[in-house]
């Protein structure tokens, strides 16, 4: 008996380590094969968001560069450039104030007796919600709209403090093109905009003052949130150099537009490379 137990524990033993033996190379096999498609799985991950980010940034270069475009050809027709001729004159001999004066007769007159293309240029793209003629003291002469920003002086008014004003204070002083950045705009119920500006010049290149369109961004956002499938785990979203989010990270929630820090150590990469980028540049 204690022979038959000696040889059944010694079975036992020999196939507890036989089937030992036998799942560790089952074990490694799944372990490597796990591994390679966690590898590959990054590796898709990866090429389909250098796609999608590569797809979308040439959609809003491609976007952008037609805003430019159409705010500079905007700001050099001769209709914009003779109704703020015509705005700022009359501002000058009305001996009001600049709010009271927007409110008279004489603006609305001037405004409809000068061909007057701007609604319909509003109107022809969704993107463009407002357009504005600033003379050089930062007074809003015109606005589509006709917002509470109307009658308003960019550089010492309401919104003195808002990133249109800035934009509009720039383009002033250096002449070039600018654009402001996004922003909540109170005239328009605190939405998301931004603004282009553009400088306007008379016959001899002397500066009138500004051009400007506000610009909404519904379709850029949408086109972030719809360049991957709903059920897929990646996406796309816009940071500035502080990393604060320039659009949203959910279709249905822009709350976190602009409130946001994203703070991840790719993020962190990608500043340390941007300024390893400047600094190249500026030696």
């Amino acid at each position: 008996m204690a022979t038959k137990k000696k040889f059944r524990s010694l079975g036992q033993s020999m196939i507890t380590w036989f089937l030992l033996m036998g799942l560790v190379p089952v074990c490694l096999v799944s372990w490597f094969g796990y591994q390679q498609v966690s590898v590959n799985l990054i590796q898709d991950a990866e090429i389909d968001l250098k796609t999608t980010s590569g797809l979308s940034a040439q959609f809003i270069h491609n976007w952008f560069d037609y805003r430019l475009m159409e705010v500079n050809s905007q700001a050099k027709s001769y209709n914009n450039v003779h109704l703020l001729e015509q705005l700022k004159s009359g501002l000058k001999r009305s001996n009001t104030t600049l709010g009271n004066y927007v409110k008279s007769y004489d603006w609305t007159k001037r405004v409809n007796d000068v061909k007057n293309n701007l609604v319909s240029f509003s109107r022809l793209y969704d993107d463009i919600y407002d357009v504005y003629l600033i003379d050089n003291d930062g007074n809003i002469l015109y606005t589509v709209a006709q917002g509470t920003d109307l009658g308003t002086s960019l550089l010492n008014g309401s919104y003195a403090g808002s990133r249109f004003a800035s934009a509009v204070k720039t383009t002033l002083e250096t002449g070039k093109v600018g654009f402001s950045g996004l922003e909540r705009y109170e005239p328009s119920n605190n939405r998301l905009a931004g603004f282009l500006v553009a400088p306007i010049l008379d016959k001899s290149g002397k500066s009138l003052g500004i051009f400007a369109i506000q610009l909404h961004f519904d379709r850029i956002f949408n086109l972030l949130n719809s360049s991957l499938p709903t059920d897929y785990f990646l996406k796309n979203y816009l940071i500035d150099r502080d990393g604060r989010l320039q659009s949203p990270i959910a279709e249905d929630d822009w709350s976190d537009v602009l409130n946001r820090v994203i703070d991840t150590k790719q993020v962190t990469l990608l500043h340390k490379k941007l300024d390893e980028l400047t600094t190249g540049a500026e030696a």
